[in-house]
């Protein structure tokens, strides 16, 4: 985990597609673990150094302005649990009375327990890079497929955090048999709080990729993305497309 200052590369002051429900306004944090050559934020990942800083006062004087109209707050990345300084940017946020989501890739399991135990997370939104099996071809790194499976049993058992899963549909990274091995994996782990589950099938975008040669595969149709929730809703009750 790095100890140096959190890098706050980029600011949206409203979403209302990444928080279902909740108006939000989104943090990015530059850098990450992974390469996965899909990723469409190259820069945010591999040259965060060369995007300029967002001044975080800036942040804060229009939280502190639109308090009782923005829900909450979305950290994002890159990795943000790459970073111990996270803390601090969440106490910051909880003093204004904000919720907070962290979108994560799993990978600091120790991480999201701190922010579970200090109540600084009201909504874990992770990545499912595909199966197991599968991590390291899709995100082109070496990684501990222990700490992904911890990270979502952590989710599973505490309930009173909101939760997402998200995948990315890269069609010659992942197949219909990937997402049925998928939906088994996550119904296991929830058992009854299955139902509980929200999985989200994101759209794969062929522009601006890590790696080139993605930008030459063709993302799946509407009725491919369709056949893919039918498989997981075999296992998990909500699951909808994203970015399409």
């Amino acid at each position: 985990m790095k100890k140096e200052h959190l890098p706050i590369k980029g600011f949206i002051p409203i979403t209302l597609l990444d928080w279902p429900g909740k108006i939000a306004s989104m943090i990015f944090v530059g850098g990450c673990n992974f390469r996965c050559g899909y990723c469409y934020n190259k820069e945010l990942v591999l040259h965060p150094e060369k995007l300029p800083e967002v001044d975080k006062q800036e942040i804060f004087s229009y939280l502190e302005k639109k308090k009782n109209w923005v829900d909450g707050v979305i950290i994002s990345g890159g990795e943000p649990t790459l970073y111990e300084s996270l803390t601090d940017l969440l106490k910051e946020i909880k003093n204004t009375g904000l919720f907070i989501q962290v979108q994560t890739n799993g990978t600091n399991p120790e991480m999201l327990q701190k922010l579970i135990k200090q109540k600084l997370v009201d909504c874990i939104a992770m990545d499912i890079k595909g199966p197991l099996n599968k991590y390291e071809k899709i995100t082109g790194t070496k990684i501990n497929t222990k700490n992904i499976e911890k990270s979502i049993r952590l989710i599973a058992q505490n309930p009173k955090i909101e939760f997402e899963f998200r995948t990315t549909v890269a069609p010659n990274l992942l197949s219909e048999k990937d997402f049925e091995s998928i939906g088994k994996w996550l119904k296991k782990i929830f058992g009854p709080r299955s139902s509980k589950i929200h999985y989200y099938i994101q759209q794969f975008r062929n522009e601006k990729t890590l790696d080139g040669k993605q930008s030459k595969i063709k993302p799946l149709n509407y009725q491919g993305l369709e056949k893919i929730v039918a498989i997981l809703k075999k296992y998990i009750r909500y699951v909808e497309i994203r970015g399409i």
